[in-house]
This record gives C-alpha cells, structure tokens and sequence, in this order.
C-alpha cells in the first residue's frame, strides 16, 4: 500500500484544515505534510498513523492500491 497525496489533502480540506494545522495534531512538521500530499515523499507507518488519526479516518481511505498489491482486502486485482 503506498499514500495518495492528494487523497490526504482532500480528507484535510474536507476538515477544513491547514497544513500547519494539520501537522500541529499529528505532531509532524509541516513539510512532511506538503511533500506527502504532492507525491514527493511517502510516510512512514507511524506517521501515516498519526496523520489519518489526527483526521479522523482509516488509513484505507487515503491508500493507493498498485495493481500487484490488490485493492487491500488481501484478494490479487484481475
């Protein structure tokens, strides 16, 4: 599973959220933030957890699903 930047960004902007205010609850820095949402960077696993947290949703929500990984519910995509 890999993070879709502009997946995240939506679920923040759909909280009516700013980066720095999102990185503040995550406890991130704000360039962590900016350089998953433009694709630039992937997260960790604790930070991708303490960003959909601090959003309120499930980590599934913003996940990029590769073709050879599936869609996440462990069955291989035909």
């Amino acid at each position: 599973m890999r993070v879709d930047g502009a997946k995240l960004r939506r679920a923040r902007e759909r909280r009516l959220l700013t980066q720095p205010e999102l990185a503040a609850r995550a406890g991130v820095m704000v360039a962590t933030v900016s350089r998953i949402e433009n694709g630039l960077q992937q997260p960790r696993i604790p930070t991708l957890r303490r960003l959909t947290e601090a959003l309120g949703i499930a980590a599934e929500e913003v996940a990029a699903w590769d073709a050879e990984e599936g869609d996440g519910t462990g069955q291989a995509a035909t």
